[in-house]
């Protein structure tokens, strides 16, 4: 039988870490680093979730010992496609690259008890929200879609029970 012996808290949690993963003893591939500064803190953890070997989850602390922001490579090709920020450890807002080209184009925008307060979409590729969702106890009440790009809103949609109930257009900023 052999026996292990740690030195330090860090070393015994990294052995936990590949351990206790699932298919961690048949790979011998590390699922978890764990990231301190000179204060013994944690500042970054990287996980692979899928055990394919390459980490696909990242967490970044602050000096308080609170998240700060998490990425995460949701389409196993090596770079994170969401990111969520975190304000006083509550997450506030993510971005998202859906489309597997690495570019941003999902926003959201949470309230401080994590539901949803207002949507942004690229949807043609511009970099920049051009639809706008906004919402009210997780239901949509308001959409404002910026059709050329120009920061003002061409076509508003108002919903009421989740369903749109008016819709208000503007021909000639649409243009």
């Amino acid at each position: 039988m052999k026996r292990y012996y740690f030195k330090t808290a860090r070393s015994l949690l990294a052995f936990l870490a590949l351990m206790l993963a699932p298919g961690a003893a048949l790979s011998q591939q590390p699922v978890a680093r764990f990231y301190y500064n000179e204060q013994g803190n944690v500042v970054r953890q990287e996980r692979d979730t899928n055990g394919d070997g390459k980490m696909d989850l990242w967490t970044y602390y602050n000096a308080q010992g609170q998240v700060e922001r998490v990425e995460q490579d949701i389409n196993f090709d090596g770079k994170p496609d969401v990111f969520i920020y975190y304000e006083g450890g509550k997450p506030r807002r993510q971005e998202i690259a859906s489309k597997n080209d690495g570019q941003i184009d999902t926003w959201l925008f949470l309230d401080g008890n994590g539901e949803i307060e207002r949507k942004g979409q690229d949807p043609n590729g511009s970099g920049k929200p051009t639809l706008w969702v906004y919402y009210q106890n997780g239901r949509p009440v308001r959409s404002e879609e910026d059709a050329k790009a120009s920061g003002k809103g061409s076509r508003v949609a108002f919903y009421q029970d989740g369903k749109v109930s008016r819709i208000e257009e503007d021909i000639l900023r649409a243009r």
